[in-house]
């Protein structure tokens, strides 16, 4: 093949492999276009917001979460409002963290409205500092400031924590988890507990109603020392009058168990 036809070959080769880039370019430019135009559409975009479950949890800081989250584009290029684009994932992980709320679930009810379901902690005790007070769920967790009206029933924790409060445990996850247990079992034996306290967190005095303080140990078995506190006032014959005059029962130690009568 002579130069020349060589040269005019590789020519056409070329001219063809720039229609082709140039083809693509304006195909590829057209597909972002349209698809950065389409998530901008009005027709598409959240407009509603229905927070739902929520008792301690302010509906209107979900919302503004939810519309600062929203607000934007991913990379720069789609609507992060759009229907199909909503950061779903990182919305409930921020309202979980931020608000400690239990669990969220996010549905798209239409092309223009959200439902978000708050599912809270439920309250197992109350801590105050002065004149703010703080719901402990079951595993030691503050999670939501006391309003104003509030069950009374709720077991009053006490000892010296600094710092916020919201978001932190009142100390190890398991263990608070094992002074809940506690707490059960020994309504199942009819005693029940009104406050739970501590100054040094070692050692924690369960005080129940009309009875003694259980002083017990943080890391106490808790099927173990309430047995061994049922046993106790079985062998004893303590009946109900007699357990209402004592001044406290000590449960630190394994397989043995210390009163006092008032």
């Amino acid at each position: 093949m002579s130069k020349y036809k060589k040269q005019k070959l590789f020519t056409k080769k070329r001219g063809k492999l720039y229609w082709k880039i140039s083809l693509y370019s304006i195909l590829s430019f057209s597909l972002i276009y349209g698809i950065i135009f389409w998530s901008s559409f009005e027709s598409f975009q959240i407009k509603n917001v229905q927070v739902s479950g929520n008792i301690f949890t302010e509906t209107e800081i979900v919302e503004e979460i939810f519309n600062n989250e929203t607000d934007g584009r991913h990379l720069f290029l789609v609507s992060k409002n759009n229907y199909l684009f909503v950061p779903d994932k990182k919305i409930k992980k921020y309202i979980e963290n931020e608000l400690s709320v239990k669990e969220v679930f996010i549905k798209r009810e239409n092309w223009n409205t959200v439902s978000i379901e708050i599912a809270e902690h439920k309250p197992f005790g109350i801590w105050c500092d002065g004149d703010d007070c703080y719901f402990v769920n079951d595993k030691g967790l503050f999670f939501a400031k006391v309003p104003e009206i509030y069950d009374p029933n709720l077991i009053v924790i006490e000892g010296e924590k600094e710092g916020d409060k919201l978001g932190q445990y009142f100390i190890e996850e398991n263990i608070f988890s094992n002074f809940s247990q506690k707490v059960s079992l020994l309504k199942e034996i009819e005693i029940e507990v009104t406050r739970i306290y501590t100054e040094d967190f070692e050692t924690f005095k369960f005080v129940t109603k009309d009875g003694p303080e259980l002083f017990v140990e943080k890391n106490d078995d808790p099927v173990q020392t309430i047995n061994n506190l049922e046993t106790t006032i079985n062998q004893e014959d303590i009946n109900d009058a007699q357990f209402e005059n004592l001044e406290y029962i000590d449960l630190r130690f394994d397989n043995k168990v210390f009163y006092k009568i008032k």
